[in-house]
């Protein structure tokens, strides 16, 4: 059964062994109380790696032939049809690209890695773009180490990232303190690395994206007009759904 692409419904998981949430969208009709559906898979890896690793990525999750699965209490029935690859960071931004002007920077902070994208005349510079191996999850564990050393208290990351979010939480005020001066500190030194790599923060529009941009706008340094932030930690997902749609109208 066809149905037009304005019909399809979108599923967003987590897929197993990938480094970023994959996207996927398809149709969806009943066949024996089972969801049928043909499935494009939109994905995405680091901009850093994304040219070498792009072919064997595709391999690792195309599948041949029927897939048929249970989820949340719903069964599902799908085919594989593509399996299509894009640049994290880059797909933060890929359907407002010209909000930002012909030059801009990226800071895509995730959990494991904070990805920068150069954009030169609206195009990616990939000399200049790069992948830093320290994020939120070593951010998080500095935290809790202060917090135990300093104040003797353990503390959970619900409650720091309740900090990066509301810049309060009901617990000590030592331990807030401490809280707070982790994430100054990790603010700081995301910006000082931006500048190491030659990038004036004040000189062109900064997109901070990912969990990360909650706290470059808390506890960042350098604000203004032309420092903006995708707070919503699927803006890669979602651009993944985005360049799939703009690829498949070629």
């Amino acid at each position: 059964m066809t149905v037009p692409f304005f019909r399809r419904c979108v599923l967003r998981a987590a897929t197993r062994g990938c480094p970023q949430s994959a996207q996927t969208s398809f149709p969806v009709t009943k066949a024996g109380g089972k969801q049928n559906a043909d499935v494009i898979l939109a994905v995405g890896l680091p901009f850093s790696r994304f040219g070498q690793e792009k072919k064997e990525f595709r391999d690792y999750l195309y599948r041949k032939g029927e897939i048929c699965f249970c989820y949340s209490g719903n069964d599902y029935r799908i085919r594989i049809k593509d399996v299509m690859v894009f640049p994290q960071c880059y797909a933060a931004i890929a359907d407002r690209m010209r909000m930002y002007g012909a030059e801009s920077l990226i800071v895509d902070i995730g959990s494991k890695t904070v990805d920068v994208i150069h954009v030169q005349k609206y195009v990616p510079v990939e000399r200049e773009s790069t992948s830093i191996p320290e994020a939120l999850i070593q951010c998080m564990e500095n935290i809790k180490s202060s917090v135990y050393q300093i104040c003797n208290k353990k503390v959970s990351e619900d409650i720091i990232r309740q900090m990066i979010v509301d810049g309060d939480a009901m617990i000590p005020e030592d331990c807030k303190s401490v809280i707070r001066d982790g994430l100054r500190n990790f603010a700081k030194g995301i910006e000082a690395k931006l500048s190491e790599l030659g990038f004036d923060l004040e000189m062109m529009p900064v997109v901070y994206a990912g969990g990360g941009a909650m706290v470059m706008k808390r506890y960042g340094r350098v604000q203004g007009n032309y420092v903006h932030y995708l707070e919503d930690i699927r803006v890669n997902a979602r651009g993944y759904e985005y360049l799939a749609r703009q690829k498949c109208k070629l």
